[in-house]
C-alpha cells in the first residue's frame, strides 16, 4: 500500500480489489520491464491493454487520439509521464494511477520499488525469480543482479540482460557480433579493449562485468566501419569517465560510486587524426594504454 497512490485507492474504497474488467492499462514497450509487465497483465486477466509504439522517452501526451477512445473508468499509466493529461483524465471522471520509479527533468517520480513490483503489488501476484531479476535489472542494472540476495548465476543474468536488450530491438545477429568481438578482446594490465563493427556495445559491457564479478575492470569498446574508428565507449572507473567527459564532451552516465560510462562519436567523414586532443587526453588519463586506440589495426 505504501508504494501505491493512496488517492487512487480512495476511488475504490467500496471494493476489495481492482476490477480488471473496468480498467485500462497504458504502457510502453521499450524495455524488458515493460515487456514483462504486459505479460503479467495478460496472464492475470487484464482485458484492456494499450501498448504504445513510442520508444525511449515515451510520453502520454504524444500518443495518438485513438489511444484515449473508450477508456475504462480506471486507468493505470506505466512510465509515460504527462501530469497535465493525467489531471485532464481525472477531471473527466477517471480514476488514474501512475506507476513509475524514474525521475525526469522536471518531474520526480522516484520509488524504491520498480514498476513491475508495483504492478505485482497492485494485482496481488507473486513475481517469479526471473521477474524479480527483471525488476532488479531495471532498477540497478547488471550490478544489482550480481549483488542480489537471489544469487543469480552468470547464465541467469545473461538471460535477463538478453531479455531486456531484445525488448530494445537487439537482434540475434547483434548478440552474436558482440560475443564474437568480446571473444577477441585484448586484455591489457588495467584495461580490456574490444573492437567491433557495431555501434551497439551494451552487451559487450555485460560480458565484461560477468567475467569480472568480483570487481570492476575498465573496458574500452572501439566501434569501426571500413577500417575507420566511428565511436569509442568506455565503461569502468567513475573518475576516468568523468575526466573524459570533462575534457572531450560526448556522453556519460552511470553510478558514480561504482561504474560509469563515457562515449564519443566520430562524425562521418572525420577520423581520429582529426581529433588530436582526443588521443592525447586518452593517453594522459588512461595509464598510457589508450595509445592502442590511435594505433590499433581494425580487423
Amino acid at each position: 500500500m505504501s508504494t501505491i497512490s493512496f488517492a487512487f485507492y480512495l476511488g475504490f474504497c467500496l471494493v476489495r480489489a481492482l476490477d480488471l474488467s473496468n480498467t485500462s492499462f497504458i504502457l510502453p514497450a521499450n524495455d524488458g520491464e515493460a515487456k514483462a509487465i504486459e505479460a503479467i497483465l495478460r496472464t492475470n486477466g487484464a482485458s484492456d491493454i494499450r501498448v504504445s509504439a513510442q520508444g525511449w522517452g515515451a510520453r502520454l501526451d504524444r500518443e495518438p487520439p485513438n489511444v484515449f477512445e473508450g477508456l475504462k473508468k480506471n486507468i493505470v499509466i506505466v512510465e509515460m509521464p504527462s501530469p497535465e493529461l493525467e489531471e485532464k483524465l481525472r477531471t473527466e471522471g477517471h480514476h488514474v494511477l501512475v506507476i513509475d520509479h524514474h525521475s525526469y527533468q522536471e518531474l520526480k517520480r522516484a520509488n524504491p520499488k520498480s514498476s513491475i513490483e508495483q504492478i505485482a503489488e497492485l494485482l496481488n501476484v507473486k513475481l517469479t525469480k526471473f521477474q524479480k531479476g527483471v525488476a532488479i535489472n531495471d532498477r540497478s542494472y547488471i550490478f544489482g543482479l550480481v549483488d542480489s540476495e537471489f544469487k543469480f548465476s552468470n547464465e541467469e543474468i545473461q538471460e535477463i540482460r538478453e531479455y531486456d536488450l531484445r525488448a530494445q530491438n537487439y537482434t540475434d545477429a547483434e548478440f552474436e557480433t558482440a560475443r564474437t568481438a568480446f571473444s577477441r578482446r585484448l586484455k591489457l594490465p588495467h584495461l580490456t579493449v574490444v573492437s567491433t563493427p557495431s555501434s551497439k556495445t551494451g552487451f559487450i559491457s555485460d560480458l565484461n562485468v560477468l567475467e569480472n564479478r568480483e570487481g570492476i575492470r575498465d573496458l574500452l569498446v572501439i566501434s569501426h566501419k571500413d577500417s575507420q574508428v566511428t565511436e569509442l565507449n568506455f565503461y569502468g572507473s567513475p573518475s576516468l569517465a568523468k575526466k573524459l567527459q570533462s575534457a572531450l564532451g560526448g556522453w556519460s552516465g552511470g553510478d558514480e560510486s561504482r561504474s560509469m560510462y563515457w562515449g564519443f562519436s566520430i562524425p562521418e567523414g572525420k577520423s581520429l587524426q582529426d581529433f588530436p586532443q582526443l588521443t592525447q587526453t586518452l593517453r594522459v588519463n588512461c595509464r598510457d594504454v589508450f595509445r592502442q586506440v590511435s594505433e590499433i589495426e581494425i580487423k
